[in-house]
């Protein structure tokens, strides 16, 4: 219950805001055309890369940023009943 509280409290102001400087990291990161081009890029931030492994594989389809922020929105309702 708690967790689809989460949800429903997340969803509706989803899209509202432009992305702030991690997403925006995560977007650069996603738009490089070859996984050489992605590493070097990883490699010099610290940010953890299987996020960014993440994001990649979510915005084959689409580079929207709503797109991008769905695993972040995910893992933070599922890290609800987690904790």
């Amino acid at each position: 219950m708690l967790t689809a509280v989460a949800a429903l409290i997340r969803w509706p102001r989803f899209a509202d805001f432009w992305i702030n400087p991690d997403e925006g990291i995560y977007y650069s990161a996603a738009t490089w055309p070859t996984w050489a081009d992605l590493w070097a890029e990883v490699a010099g931030n610290a940010h953890p890369p299987t996020f960014f492994l993440l994001v990649d594989g979510v915005s084959a389809p689409s580079l929207d940023f709503d797109v991008l922020r769905l695993p972040a929105l995910l893992f933070g309702v599922l890290a609800i009943p987690a904790f």
